[in-house]
């Protein structure tokens, strides 16, 4: 826990951790990663089950929208049809049923991460520190937990403030600058790859204990060298819970359509925490 950040390791590639990886169950106490599996799919499953209604009335009011938008398109001109769906009941409905989604969904995706980031902190342990006792791998994780959460919070808000800032500007320069759209378009998947470069900040926040910005330093100089790997195999859960979401929705039960998607994205979520913790360790230096 006391030794100092090391210069930093050439991080593999995805097959190097692949198989450890998936091996979700594969702990020095298989009991904690049964407890969190199970707390895991309840959290998500019960989200869903909580968002189906939202997502089934928001698309109603869109087709309604569209309805109206298909009606009114030959007798409003542009800016009067604008004013007119803004002060409809429908655009307030579908703004109030968006925020109350976008809420449930934040949640339940925080609690699920914050439990999944204890399964990687006591795999983590498991893999550097194996005599470290249960309880106090326990007591530390709830330690530094407030500060993970608090670190986080900040984390995603410039993240989030900064892309929304960037999106802004980029659509008034692209009004005299029509190419410039294209680069907008691709502002989602940059702020993905950058949450993905920072993929240490809460193993950096459990081993060191670092301030916010010396976080953020640290995370790119563990990736130095190598950040291209770092993407690419961070990449790699998040495509197949996409992937995997998509070809669940095939099956004609709904209920069983969400438990598949809930079970698979807990999976992805456990295999995620490893692939950290495995590159992590990499990261730190050969000997760690």
């Amino acid at each position: 826990m006391n030794n100092p950040l090391r210069q930093s390791y050439r991080i593999k590639p995805l097959s190097a951790y692949l198989k450890k990886s998936v091996k979700f169950y594969d702990i020095d106490n298989p009991l904690v990663a049964q407890i969190v599996f199970v707390i895991l799919l309840a959290l998500t499953f019960a989200g869903f089950i909580l968002l189906s209604p939202y997502f089934h009335n928001i698309g109603i009011i869109y087709e309604q929208i569209g309805n109206r938008l298909l009606e009114q398109i030959d007798n409003l001109n542009n800016f009067d049809l604008n004013i007119a769906l803004l002060n409809s009941d429908l655009y307030l409905n579908l703004v109030n049923l968006l925020a109350t989604a976008s809420g449930i969904l934040i949640l339940t995706k925080a609690i699920s991460f914050l439990v999944s980031l204890f399964y990687g902190f006591w795999y983590y342990f498991s893999l550097t520190e194996p005599e470290m006792p249960g309880k106090k791998r326990a007591v530390l994780f709830f330690k530094r937990l407030p500060k993970i959460i608090i670190f986080n919070i900040l984390f995603y808000m410039g993240i989030y403030v900064a892309g929304i800032a960037f999106f802004v500007v980029m659509g008034i320069i692209s009004a005299f600058v029509p190419f410039l759209l294209f680069i907008i378009a691709l502002v989602p998947l940059g702020i993905i790859l950058v949450f993905k470069l920072f993929a240490f900040k809460d193993l950096l926040i459990l081993e060191f204990n670092p301030g916010i910005f010396r976080n953020l330093k640290k995370s790119l100089d563990l990736t130095k060298g190598c950040r291209k790997n770092v993407i690419m195999n961070g990449l790699w859960p998040f495509i197949m819970g996409w992937l995997i979401s998509y070809l669940a929705t095939g099956f004609g039960n709904e209920m069983i359509s969400l438990l598949i998607i809930s079970f698979l994205d807990v999976i992805i979520l456990m295999v995620t925490q490893r692939l950290n913790v495995l590159m992590f360790i990499d990261a730190l230096g050969p000997e760690s």
